[in-house]
């Protein structure tokens, strides 16, 4: 798991000075990210004993277990929360100094000694990625193919789930962990390998709903889902359930666990998701896209850790209307990704005006914005640092340029598994 650092720092050296910080370590270079104090910031060797070694915390505040020894003459206060701290340096902590007594900080703050260490241990770094369905499934198996896939995390969209004969469905994070699995079937681009359809096709013939093709086996990950869902697991719980069956590494996390679902107000009305895309095979006009009680929703603790603490955005080449906006539409999510844009990179969907898979290009058209890498990069103004392109949109490069991004050139098509690495090794340099 990543850990984000935060720690007041207080080290007796000999004599009476006595120094004090407060240090926000990242990742696993352990390198200071802030100092505050005096209002400056530092660089890791500038703080001296300061700072030799951190101490590592989950965000949570829990100490990382794999780390023991304790150096003797430091006394460190654990803030769980590591963004106020940096907002404001009299940041209040528990006076634990009846069991572990330590002197009190200037400014009203109280030390206590806790466990730091001789040498600064690895932390993983972690990866994490907006995902859609099949164009962020394909990007993490290209980037579990260069790095340990348990530093990779996926916020992935819930806006396409839908309950249908009863049964909670939910299309991308299915997708995904079928194709982290090497389950998924390449023939459809959705559902398992070696699908039968028996039930579908007895459905079919009783006159049922079957526009929506259930095959026999992707049913049973449906059924399993809904029973545990009943017996009131969430949504992220059940996600991380079917991906240690499968023996997935990377770690999944839905948005949100709350309700939340696509629609389309179209040439021929309103439109759930699937209706859309499925049923219509998304060849009806769209005039505008929304999210249904999306306000209400709240992102999980877990994904905000994700996104806060990740060494990297990554915002997959996923659909950035149906698949990306969603996600960042989750109160709180675009905030983070907006605060943090100069350590998120962005894949474009787009190669050559033209979408890969799915309606993305239409979209984009009939919403008016441009078809195009440009196009894509001005929807996610503001919230981007870094924009990877095929080397077909070579020559947008300084339309890009323009917009303050840096950018990279590389094959964005993932057919072949030297291409997919390349294009992983773009978004990890």
């Amino acid at each position: 798991m990543h850990a984000i650092v935060i720690a007041v720092v207080r080290v007796d050296p000999p004599g009476r000075n006595v120094a004090h910080r407060i240090a926000g370590f990242e990742s696993q270079t352990a390198a200071v990210r802030e100092e505050i104090g005096n209002g400056g910031s530092s660089r890791a060797e500038a703080l001296g004993e300061c700072v030799q070694v951190p101490v590592i915390l989950y965000t949570k505040g829990e100490r990382d277990r794999h780390l023991r020894d304790r150096r003797p003459r430091a006394n460190l206060s654990e803030v769980a929360d590591f963004e106020d701290p940096f907002n404001d340096a009299s940041v209040e902590t528990k006076d634990d100094g009846a069991r572990r007594p330590g002197p009190a900080f200037d400014g009203g703050m109280i030390a206590h000694s806790t466990r730091c260490y001789p040498s600064a241990p690895r932390v993983p770094r972690v990866i994490t990625v907006l995902s859609g369905g099949v164009g962020a499934a394909r990007l993490l198996r290209a980037l579990s193919g260069v790095m340990d896939p348990s530093e990779l995390c996926a916020v992935v969209n819930v806006g396409d789930d839908l309950v249908l004969h009863g049964l909670t469905i939910c299309p991308d994070l299915d997708t995904i962990n079928y194709t982290l699995a090497g389950l998924n079937n390449d023939e459809l681009g959705w559902g398992l390998r070696g699908e039968t359809w028996r039930v579908n096709e007895e459905l079919a013939a009783l006159g049922g709903e079957s526009w929506f093709r259930l095959g026999d086996r992707d049913l049973a990950t449906h059924l399993y889902r809904t029973q545990r869902l009943a017996e009131g697991a969430t949504k992220s719980q059940v996600t991380a359930e079917l991906s240690r069956r499968w023996g997935v590494a990377v770690r999944l996390l839905p948005v949100t666990n709350d309700p939340i679902a696509t629609e389309f107000d179209t040439e021929i009305g309103r439109l759930s998701f699937q209706e859309y895309f499925v049923r219509h095979q998304h060849d009806v006009r769209v005039h505008s896209v929304r999210v249904r009680d999306v306000e209400a929703a709240r992102p999980t603790d877990e994904v905000l850790e994700a996104l806060r603490g990740a060494e990297r955005i990554v915002i997959a080449p996923s659909n950035p209307i149906i698949s990306i906006d969603p996600i960042l539409q989750v109160p709180g999510v675009r905030e983070i990704v907006r605060r943090r844009s100069d350590d998120v990179v962005a894949v474009s969907p787009i190669i050559n005006g033209v979408a890969l898979k799915g309606p993305a290009d239409r979209l984009l058209f009939e919403l008016g914005h441009e078809v195009s890498c440009v196009g894509v990069a001005d929807v996610y103004r503001g919230l981007v640092g870094r924009w990877i392109i095929d080397e077909a949109d070579r020559d947008q490069t300084s339309a890009l340029e323009e917009r303050g991004l840096d950018v990279r050139v590389t094959t964005t098509v993932m057919a072949r598994s030297d291409d997919a690495r390349r294009l992983a090794e773009a978004v990890l340099a």
